[in-house]
């Protein structure tokens, strides 16, 4: 009902790697909530990437929002954890 809640999602979407763990945590919860609201079924995979969840147009931000919860976008390691450039001087 709320038009603002999905920008805020995707704002915290992008700030992924500066959020704390219980922030994290908390918007991982909120994502899962409003895919559901949404109609998108965690165990469905689509076959092409570019294609929107059945029921949002391809680019709108219930469709972001159903791609956010596929790839359980809070629930992800930060750059600097899996980045080859931060973490090459460390294997010695």
């Amino acid at each position: 009902d709320e038009p603002f809640v999905f920008d805020m999602v995707r704002l915290a979407a992008n700030q992924v790697d500066r959020l704390q763990r219980g922030e994290r945590k908390m918007l991982r919860g909120l994502l899962e909530h409003l895919a559901s609201q949404l109609g998108f079924e965690a165990g469905v995979s689509w076959v092409d990437l570019a294609q929107a969840p059945a029921g949002h147009d391809l680019g709108s931000p219930e469709a972001a929002v159903c791609l956010l919860a596929r790839y359980d976008w809070f629930s992800r390691k930060s750059r600097a954890q899996t980045s080859w450039f931060h973490q090459r001087g460390r294997l010695r």
